[in-house]
């Protein structure tokens, strides 16, 4: 029904404020669930790590991945998002054909790195994505 993409936050401030186990227990609670939606599994990807899982059904593949990655650096999130939506979509306000509809789930301790954030406030553009998946509307109005 859905191909289904985890952004994960894989930031210093995660280990900081030991959420790792945290990021493990929802990953394995959802493998269940998510596969009602996906048959495939659902994928992972993380903010900062190179590191990426695709077809996970089970609890124990998404524990096996978490413990696999190293958490540093700051929060991505804008920048992140937008190399997972060119790969899976193309590029912005280009139609593209999907398969099934893509439902990108970010799970973040909501340390959102401000350089980033900022740069995306101040420079402000759209980008839209067809069909359409995602908005990403700029503040500046």
């Amino acid at each position: 029904m859905y191909d289904i993409i985890f952004l994960m936050d894989d930031s210093g401030s995660i280990e900081q404020g030991k959420l790792q186990g945290e990021l493990k227990s929802l990953l394995k609670s959802t493998a269940f669930a998510s596969s009602l939606f996906d048959q495939d599994g659902f994928s992972v990807r993380f903010m900062n790590s190179d590191r990426e899982a695709d077809n996970i059904r089970h609890g124990q593949q998404a524990e096996d991945l978490v413990d696999g990655v190293q958490f540093w650096g700051a929060t991505p999130l804008v920048a992140s998002l937008r190399k997972l939506l060119k790969k899976q979509l193309g590029e912005p306000n280009q139609i593209t054909t999907v398969q099934k509809p893509l439902l990108v789930i970010i799970i973040t301790d909501g340390m959102v790195n401000s350089l980033f954030v900022a740069s995306r406030l101040l420079h402000g553009t759209d980008a839209v994505y067809s069909p359409p998946t995602v908005l990403v509307k700029n503040f500046k109005n």
